[in-house]
């Protein structure tokens, strides 16, 4: 039986051919692990590199240049499979992601989630080496070959990612977010901004998030996004689940703005930011999104860290109210006095310099 207490001085980046990285979700984190990606790339040009990741991502990252193919792994299924106890379903689901990976004859899975679900993704994929760091959070340490110790220091998502392939030997450079060709989606960009006669400046505004607990006010939001409406156009961004928190800022607000919740994918999102003169919203997918497109961030922050899940960008403007729980990154509070104590002010004395 193998050691799994040998170092990364022993593992040769080098001797892998075929590689399959594991960053199943969130859109967040994959978007914060394509630095990682981009360089796991430059040291092994040759190499034919695969990744599994959820639906959502993918529709993200479909078509990306320097992955040779993407593997769905089907999350929401296995959970409808699991609410209904049809483990026959979820067994044939996973026997399906099993028989899909191992056709491809990886020789090293790179486990770049530290979950249960990643460490079995990681052991189906029949890969030799199974390699990630070696945490005991949900037991992902036990599916690998070969454990790199992370990391001591509090460090933000993007370094801890490019940590774990620098210790197995990749060097670089520049830390760049590479991403899709999306020409198809400037075309439906471009009809979108003429359709609401946006023909100079506006702002992307994101009110939802994730997790309830990382959204500021509606109040704030319409209060901001009113002074904003003097500066050029604003506009509402987000999926099907914020629906109901912009109508809220939209109710509230003074002015008029452009509603592109729910109408857009994620890839029209990626050209709408990357034209935008501002991205304005919390904790959430799309901020991640415009740090890679190079979209000015400005953004509030309660309950997470910005020091580990913060935009990835020199001059981003983040905005706390500074409570002692910060940061508690609890997914539920009763209170949450951390956004709810941040004033329209504070958050417009952050934005006006930017104008």
């Amino acid at each position: 039986m193998k050691d799994l207490r040998q170092t990364e001085k022993e593992i040769n980046i080098n001797r892998y051919k075929r590689i399959l990285i594991i960053r199943l979700s969130a859109i967040g984190d994959v978007i914060e692990t394509l630095p990682a990606v981009h360089a796991l790339r430059q040291r092994r040009p040759n190499a034919y590199i695969g990744w599994i990741l959820e639906e959502a991502s993918y529709s993200l990252l479909q078509g990306h240049p320097e992955i040779d193919r993407f593997f769905i792994f089907p999350k929401k299924e296995i959970k409808n499979a699991v609410r209904q106890r049809n483990f026959k379903k979820v067994k044939n689901l996973l026997d399906r992601v099993k028989e899909e990976l191992k056709q491809e004859r990886f020789d090293l899975a790179l486990d770049m989630h530290n979950l249960f679900k990643s460490g079995v993704v990681a052991l189906l994929s029949g890969a030799e080496e199974r390699i990630g760091y070696g945490r005991y959070r949900e037991g992902s340490r036990f599916f690998l070959t070969r454990q790199i110790p992370p990391p001591k220091s509090e460090m933000h998502f993007v370094d801890w990612q490019m940590n774990l392939v620098q210790r197995l030997g990749v060097e670089y450079r520049n830390k760049e977010f590479i991403l899709p060709d999306f020409s198809k989606e400037e075309q439906t960009i471009r009809g979108f901004l003429a359709d609401h006669k946006i023909t100079e400046r506006y702002f992307c505004l994101a009110p939802g998030t994730s997790w309830p607990n990382k959204c500021w006010t509606a109040q704030g939001m319409a209060a901001i996004a009113d002074r904003l409406s003097a500066y050029g156009k604003v506009v509402l961004i987000g999926s099907t689940q914020d629906k109901a928190l912009a109508e809220e800022v939209s109710s509230l607000m003074k002015t008029r703005p452009v509603d592109a919740v729910e109408k857009l994918n994620l890839r029209e999102v990626a050209v709408l930011l990357r034209q935008a003169e501002l991205y304005i919203g919390g904790d959430t997918g799309p901020m991640h999104l415009a740090v890679a497109v190079g979209t000015q961030v400005v953004a509030w922050f309660g309950p997470t860290s910005p020091a580990k899940t913060g935009p990835y960008q020199e001059n981003a403007a983040v905005i706390q109210a500074g409570y002692p729980c910060q940061p508690c990154l609890k997914r539920r509070c009763k209170s949450m006095v951390c956004l709810r104590g941040l004033s329209a002010e504070t958050v417009w004395e952050r934005i006006q310099p930017l104008l």
